[in-house]
């Protein structure tokens, strides 16, 4: 056959990073796991701990442009300069307290690994969806007028094993409806 012809496009074959990261690269996995770490000195494409990704959010945008998944976030404080640090995404379930070599999530220990939210202050830390996991983070410093740790408007998401600690305004807001489990 002439190229190309008889060729057959892959479903998720091709997807590319988020915005900004990796330019024109595919990536060679298509979850349902995507990692995360904030020690690791050249973030990969988040498909095993060595090449995992330094930032929640970009993990969080990966798996929910794969239909969804889980995002396994090491031990770490997180933090950005996007407001909000991480804004959910129906059918993405983030889950902290990792050490960064567990192949099971089970394995996980959310007490010895804490993995922080931190809004230094500065930005709210979270913004909720429906059909979306938060569970096992400790969520600090965030700031806004409302919500400054995690803000619902509409929304359910399913919030486990987390800690809300030491927000100037309201830590949580639930408006419009939204009741996070």
């Amino acid at each position: 056959l002439p190229e190309g012809e008889g060729e057959v496009q892959i479903e998720g074959e091709g997807e590319v990073l988020p915005e900004g990261e990796g330019e024109g690269e595919s990536l060679d996995c298509t979850g349902p796991i995507w990692y995360v770490n904030d020690d690791n000195i050249e973030p990969g494409d988040g498909c095993s701990w060595t090449t995992a990704l330094t930032s929640i959010q970009d993990a969080v945008n990966i798996a929910y442009s794969f239909g969804g998944g889980e995002v396994w976030v090491a031990a770490g404080t997180y933090r950005n300069t996007t407001n909000p640090i991480v804004t959910m995404k129906e059918g993405v379930r983030i889950y902290g307290g990792f050490n960064g070599t567990e192949t099971e999530r089970i394995q996980r220990d959310r007490i010895s690994n804490l993995t922080k939210i931190d809004g230094e202050n500065a930005r709210k830390c979270i913004v909720g969806a429906n059909n979306a996991v938060l569970d096992g983070f400790t969520v600090t410093r965030g700031t806004q007028n409302t919500g400054s740790g995690l803000y619902c408007s509409g929304v359910s998401p399913t919030i486990i094993n987390c800690i809300f600690v030491a927000h100037p305004e309201s830590a949580v807001f639930i408006k419009s409806g939204g009741s996070p489990i």
